[in-house]
């Protein structure tokens, strides 16, 4: 639960289009939905092909999440649970150097 809300969190907008990142099967919706409007040439394919890749990425994701549990078993958790730690470490210290120059500016109340 943890790591799909922090997923979810991650998540930006691409043009005012949410590419959805937690279900697969909602990536593939989307993905279908949009190559249905460029066929109907109601959009360009550019939608379509940022749903395919976000598809494609967490496809690719969980064969090599498959592969590395198969080869290395849970001693394969320590390479994405390091990468966590390091970005969390490293957003907390952008957070963090960010609020004195949000209050000298008058950013936030204070």
């Amino acid at each position: 639960a943890i790591a799909m809300g922090a997923q979810n969190a991650a998540l930006r907008n691409a043009h005012g289009a949410r590419i959805g990142g937690t279900f697969v099967t909602g990536t593939v919706f989307g993905l279908g939905e949009k190559l249905a409007h460029w066929c109907l040439r109601q959009e360009s394919f550019g939608p379509a092909m940022r749903h395919g890749m976000g598809w494609s990425a967490l496809a690719l994701g969980a064969g090599a999440g498959a592969w590395a549990f198969s080869v290395y078993g849970l001693n394969a958790l320590s390479a994405p649970a390091g990468a966590i730690l390091l970005l969390t470490l490293a957003t907390g210290g952008m957070t963090l150097r960010e609020r004195p120059a949000a209050k000298q500016r008058g950013d936030q109340p204070g």
